[in-house]
């Protein structure tokens, strides 16, 4: 007998955050997650998604044994770009269709209750965090912010009644193919391309640490702007970005993010964030008994091997201009050939929408190859 319960107590939580690696242990891929990561964001005390949303958690219990879990999210800030969407997330379980389909029709009419009409997902727990279901790239080393999904959670989600609505791509650019075979003609180039964005008026500054509040606002204000017209669009708070900031303060320096400015006003950004999933290699997904201690001497010696573009954008009012063209563009390079001074091997750029070209394009100029695939489902509810 399978019985899906709302996580009511501290042991339900706990349960809930580590089923992932008690069921999907030993499966080729799977890195372990660290618990403590998983609580910061799904707690309601620390998860900046908690700023403008509501989630209920449930778990499927088989003979009292946890055998998958669930989200259902109630976003307000998605209630005027994706009127009477309700989301999913959060969606792992064994390979069971039984189980599976269990957990789906819990959340389908816990929405459908709360008067949504479409239920789409999964995402942990908004599109603008960890978004999709791994279709393809499960043996691909672990990327911090990229969830991981077995092979056969697609087809069982499917088998519930679910379609496939959208795709997700990450891409991988290799650092060292990319400035090769002529590293100086690559770098004669990016001079290049830098002189005709200087001469225009642009200046280029890094992360303000001491700002972060600001940076929050900054980011929020392009990132809203350059992605309004996008599928699936939902606005980012300036307090969602200020918490993630703040708890990856330790973490950061100037260089994780690269910022346009014409005049002294931002016209672009990227940014990127090293591979903190490095960190946690090896340790299980726990930090007791001594874990903690590997942790805390791996933050203060371990050199990254890889990084990722978590976000970027251009003000809509210079897209589709040259400058527009060439901000972006010189944004990238200058993120390449600074990760070949910190000796990264490569840098992953995603999630990006199968169907927009434009960003694609870019990234495959700059020898970006496509490494992880991610799918959204959706179905329609019923009063």
């Amino acid at each position: 007998m399978i019985s899906v319960e709302p996580v009511a107590s501290r042991q339900d939580f706990r349960d809930f955050i580590a089923l992932p690696r008690r069921i999907y242990g030993g499966i080729s891929g799977f890195a372990y997650p660290l618990d403590a990561e998983s609580r910061d964001v799904l707690h309601p005390a620390r998860g900046s998604f908690f700023t403008h949303g509501k989630v209920v958690y449930w778990l499927a219990r088989r003979d009292g044994s946890p055998v998958g879990r669930i989200a259902a999210m109630l976003d307000d800030a998605a209630r005027e770009t994706q009127p009477g969407v309700g989301t999913f997330g959060c969606l792992d379980a064994v390979d069971d269709a039984g189980v599976v389909a269990a957990l789906i029709a819990t959340a389908r009419d816990w929405l459908a209750r709360r008067g949504c009409r479409v239920m789409r997902g999964p995402f942990a727990l908004s599109i603008n965090n960890e978004s999709g279901l791994l279709i393809a790239g499960q043996d691909e080393p672990a990327m911090v912010l990229t969830p991981w999904h077995p092979p056969y959670l697609a087809r069982r989600i499917q088998e519930a009644g679910l379609a496939p609505v959208k795709d997700l791509l990450t891409y991988r650019i290799e650092v060292a193919a990319t400035l090769a075979p002529d590293p100086d003609a690559a770098a004669a180039r990016a001079r290049a391309l830098a002189a005709r964005v200087e001469a225009a008026g642009v200046t280029l500054r890094g992360l303000r640490i001491d700002r972060l509040d600001e940076e929050a606002q900054m980011i929020c204000t392009l990132f809203n702007d350059a992605w309004r017209d996008n599928w699936g669009f939902v606005p980012m708070q300036v307090d969602e970005i200020a918490i993630v900031l703040r708890s990856l303060r330790p973490f950061l320096t100037p260089d994780n993010a690269l910022v346009a400015q014409v005049d002294g006003r931002a016209v672009s950004f990227l940014f990127a964030l090293q591979n903190l999933s490095e960190l946690s290699r090896g340790l299980g997904g726990r930090m007791l008994p001594i874990n903690w201690l590997r942790l805390l001497w791996r933050v203060r010696t371990h050199r990254y091997r890889s990084a990722r573009i978590v976000l970027m954008g251009s003000r809509a009012d210079i897209r589709g201009s040259v400058l527009g063209s060439l901000i972006p563009l010189y944004l990238l390079r200058t993120l390449i050939e600074r990760g070949r001074r910190y000796g990264l091997a490569y840098v992953e750029a995603g999630w990006i929408l199968e169907d927009n070209r434009a960003v694609r394009t870019l990234i495959e100029q700059q020898g970006g190859v496509p490494c992880r695939r991610h799918r959204i489902f959706e179905t329609q509810l019923e009063a």
